[in-house]
């Protein structure tokens, strides 16, 4: 089962490198590395250049993460799909363990291992922040190892939303019907900063609330 492993990256030229070199020792022979750049302002494009011959290289007009994970979607050959923020970390033996999920039974769609809540020393967060009293995330596109005809079924992420498109692409997957394997790994790092996303505590409650509303609306045939 060959893998595709999208990093979209917006700015990121001080964190992408140490992410690729987190993925790459769980790669097998034909796995392939898709970095899509979101648009960078910054010395993102010459790190990508400098990355090796290996990377799948992608540039876009700045259009958000939903918008970069579905040009590296597109782009991607593999059988099974992964996502990484550029920001975030995989650990060891993550992919051997959500592979095993995938390999012992063809119905699963969707192999989630957990993802561990980090403080990024570098660039800490605030003492007040809300997220510093994570541990794990309860859902993330990280954690999952995907097959490539999940996506045929369910369609590609919401680019409308800045925030929750992997939670509205998580509720459209369940309501579908397709299986969830739940693998007991450590496999993602969540490393919090002061440029994450998800310091936008009211963005984020917004995005979950318009993917429960789209739910609703689903459910009532609208």
């Amino acid at each position: 089962m060959r893998t595709s492993v999208v990093i979209p990256v917006f700015n990121g030229a001080d964190r992408l490198a140490q992410a690729v070199a987190s993925v790459r020792p769980e790669l097998r022979e034909g796995d392939e590395i898709v970095v899509v750049d979101d648009g960078s302002t910054d010395g993102t494009p010459d790190l990508i250049r400098s990355l090796g011959g290996d990377i799948v290289a992608l540039r876009q007009d700045n259009a958000g993460p939903a918008a970069a994970r579905n040009r590296g979607l597109r782009a991607a050959t593999g059988e099974a799909i992964a996502f990484l923020d550029h920001d975030d970390l995989w650990t060891a033996g993550r992919q051997e363990a959500l592979r095993a999920a995938l390999e012992a039974d063809a119905e699963i769609a969707v192999a989630m291992g957990r993802t561990v809540v980090v403080n990024d020393t570098s660039v800490p967060v605030a003492p007040d922040d809300p997220r510093r009293a994570l541990t794990h995330r309860p859902w993330h596109l990280g954690s999952l190892l995907v097959r490539r005809w999940a996506f045929d079924r369910i369609g590609p992420f919401r680019e409308d939303l800045i925030q929750a498109e992997d939670g509205d692409w998580y509720m459209r997957t369940r309501e579908a019907g397709l299986r969830f394997a739940a693998v007991d790994h450590d496999t993602t790092l969540y490393r919090l900063h002061t440029t994450n996303l998800t310091r936008d505590v009211q963005g984020a409650r917004d995005g979950l609330m318009a993917c429960l509303k789209s739910a609703l609306d689903r459910r009532r045939g609208r």
